[in-house]
């Protein structure tokens, strides 16, 4: 059994173009059942002078809460292949709060708005520092002055709840074969680089024992990845997306070679200083002015100054 590699932008975004593979995915992502989802719309950076790959997807779902009741919620998702800068996720996050679709119109007259509630999803394709889990749930809680925990729920106080977010950080090179424990963990298996074939990355052998442990639901995910493999174009896309991380990794050994000559000149500059510095001091200790001292060394004797004030 083989299945188009979801680690590929191309791809993934693919997968999530199917509204039910979505509403799946975000559900046991969420853990919380997803009654409708809506792709809102997508943007994709690729900068070949930058050390990232983001693909940002926006939905607009509606989930049930434990009440029965519904919500609508917007979700966005970041995914980056390689190490971002966490100022970019920070200004993305930063317009979503300000955008007017994540909004709840209430009332036209009088105008009557709500902020919908954001939750964000970092699909990351590198390991952050720190975290050890896979799947790593950040939600917002109260306290009181004393650190103890208060029991007033979020979500039930508008003022927090439109001022704050939640966060799902999922690191895909540590989704592994023995940490199947839950609903979800099952689910990601179709993201584990484990299975990736070792003549194509494009491609991830998944065997029967995966397959097998996909609810009826889930299995709609695997069937539009096993769809997607079959994509001429996702094909021609991936294959894009291999060359563009290969320019990507060549501009980072020259910006660290560019580095490393930049460090080897400021420790050469710094060692001269330091003889100069030397120098100066013993002719100093000679009885000499600094005036002499800045004629021997041909500098100036503000130069001289800045070498020993």
């Amino acid at each position: 059994m083989s299945i188009a590699n979801p680690i590929y932008d191309s791809v993934f975004k693919y997968m999530m173009e199917d509204q039910r593979a979505s509403r799946i995915l975000l559900s046991n992502l969420l853990q919380r059942e997803i009654v409708e989802v809506t792709l809102k719309n997508n943007e994709y950076i690729k900068k070949v002078n930058s050390d990232t790959t983001v693909l940002r997807l926006d939905f607009s779902a509606r989930i049930r809460q434990a009440d029965g009741e519904t919500k609508v919620v917007t979700i966005e998702i970041q995914k980056a292949l390689l190490p971002t800068e966490i100022m970019r996720f920070r200004k993305y996050l930063g317009k979503q709060f300000q955008a007017d679709d994540n909004r709840l119109i209430i009332s036209d007259k009088p105008l009557i708005e709500k902020p919908l509630h954001i939750v964000s999803i970092y699909l990351l394709g590198h390991s952050v520092n720190g975290l050890d889990t896979a799947v790593t749930y950040v939600y917002p809680k109260l306290f009181d002055q004393f650190g103890a925990s208060l029991s007033a729920d979020v979500e039930a106080i508008d003022f927090i709840n439109g001022l704050t977010h939640d966060m799902i950080v999922v690191q895909i090179p540590k989704i592994k074969k023995d940490s199947v424990k839950t609903k979800l963990d099952k689910l990601l298996q179709l993201f584990n680089q484990e299975y990736k074939s070792a003549e194509n990355s494009h491609v991830l052998n998944v065997g029967d024992d995966v397959l097998n442990q996909l609810s009826e639901e889930q299995k709609t995910v695997y069937n539009r990845l096993v769809l997607a493999k079959s994509e001429d174009k996702l094909c021609e896309e991936m294959d894009l997306e291999d060359e563009y991380v290969k320019l990507l990794q060549i501009w980072e050994l020259e910006k660290s070679d560019y580095k490393k000559q930049i460090n080897t000149q400021k420790e050469q500059i710094n060692t001269q200083k330091a003889q100069m510095a030397n120098m100066a001091k013993l002719l100093l200790e000679t009885g000499k002015s600094k005036q002499e001292i800045a004629s021997v060394m041909n500098i100036s004797e503000q130069e001289l100054n800045n070498l020993i004030p």
